[in-house]
């Protein structure tokens, strides 16, 4: 807390189809929150898809562009990484892995104040 270093999060593996993170902390002394919503969507008939990971775990305000990979299971060619309720450009790579390009404007600022 209180430095401008990334910070790393784990989770345990969890069944949905939505994946709401939201992060808290404070910035020049007040408080603010960034949230990004993860959707995973597919055929209501298949399983539903499980997310157990995220690279990266983090990402610093203002920086630059990258590419998510999310690993889970039950994951099918037509799954989107949404971001901010947002699809993101998705590939998908395998029943367990899906890539996403997150733009820098995506993470340009830590968020709103809360």
């Amino acid at each position: 807390m209180g430095d401008a270093t990334e910070k790393e999060v784990s989770f345990a593996p969890k069944t949905g189809r939505i994946i709401h993170l939201r992060a808290l902390s404070e910035a020049n002394g007040n408080p603010w929150t960034s949230m990004a919503e993860i959707r995973v969507l597919g055929n209501l008939s298949l399983p539903v898809p499980t997310t157990v990971g995220l690279v990266p775990t983090s990402a610093t305000a203002g920086g630059s562009a990258f590419t998510l990979t999310v690993t889970g299971t039950n994951f099918i060619s037509a799954s989107v990484v949404k971001w901010n309720g947002s699809n993101r450009t998705t590939t998908y790579v395998s029943a367990t892995q899906l890539t996403a390009s997150i733009t820098a404007a995506d993470i340009a600022t830590a968020g709103r104040p809360v």
